[in-house]
Order: C-alpha cells, then structure tokens, then sequence
C-alpha cells in the first residue's frame, strides 16, 4: 500500500490498531479499514484476526481513533536477532512489543519478555520481526535506551 504522507487510509487498505484497553497496551492488531470519518477523525475497521462469533468467524468491526491506526510494517526478510533487541512477537492474535533474552538453536528460535506481563515465550524467528515505529508517516528504529515497553 503506497500512500501519500498525510493521507488517510483507504477503504479497504491493511492496517494495523492498537486497542486503548487494559491488557492490551504495546500491542498491534491486523486489520481491513472499512470507512474513515474525517470531522470525527476515526476509522472503523474490521480486525482479521478478532472475530465476533468463534462459529461464524465474523471479524470484530469497531471504530477506532486515528491515532490508533497505522500501516502495516515493510516485511525486512530474514532477520537476525540478538539478546536486548526490541521486536513484535505474534502472540494471542496479535504483535506484541517484547526484549530478545535469549537466541537459541542458530537462531531459528527467540525467547521474547514482555516487560507488561513479565512472561518470556519462546517463539520460532518467523513469529517474530524487528520492532518499528511508526512516526510522522515514516517507519523508525527506536533507540531502545529511549523506548518504553
């Protein structure tokens, strides 16, 4: 999806949200934006991996602010991780900021804490990517030093 800077998405164009709720701070959810509403400077969209009714498989539609609402992230390829890095783990739906703490079995593998819950999970390196920011319309590496989580 290429946009012009400053632009709003797109009926139909991927995204990902964040959710203002307890629990779910620091993480990011796959998304389809469905309408954008400029006065009210909000989208709905439809989640693709929350659904509504786990029998009809119906993706959850809420309406979220803008400012909750981002591209997804460019696919860097393989990557390679070392201990301290920030990356997003896939975990319960979702891409969840956590620490590299540990690299295993040549690096197929990455333990990832997550500083919220406290957990560190195991995760193979394809549920996992370098953490990017999303900051006036451009992806940034944070400066981990400067980065909370």
């Amino acid at each position: 999806m290429t946009r012009p800077p400053g632009e709003p998405f797109r009926t139909g164009d991927k995204v990902e949200v964040s959710i203002d709720e307890e629990g779910f701070h620091g993480s990011w959810y796959e998304a389809r934006v469905a309408r954008f509403m400029p006065k009210l400077a909000r989208y709905t969209i439809d989640y693709e991996t929350i659904v509504v009714d786990t029998e009809e498989c119906r993706p959850l539609r809420e309406t979220v602010p803008a400012s909750n609402v981002r591209p997804r992230p460019p696919h860097l390829g393989a990557a390679w991780y070392a201990i301290h890095q920030l990356v997003d783990a896939y975990h319960n739906e979702g891409w969840w900021t956590g620490v590299v703490s540990e690299v295993r079995s040549g690096e197929k593998y990455v333990n990832v804490f997550f500083p919220s819950s406290g957990e560190t999970i195991a995760f193979s390196a394809s549920e996992a990517r370098a953490h990017l920011e999303w900051i006036n319309d451009r992806w940034v590496v944070p400066d981990p030093r400067k980065t909370d989580i």
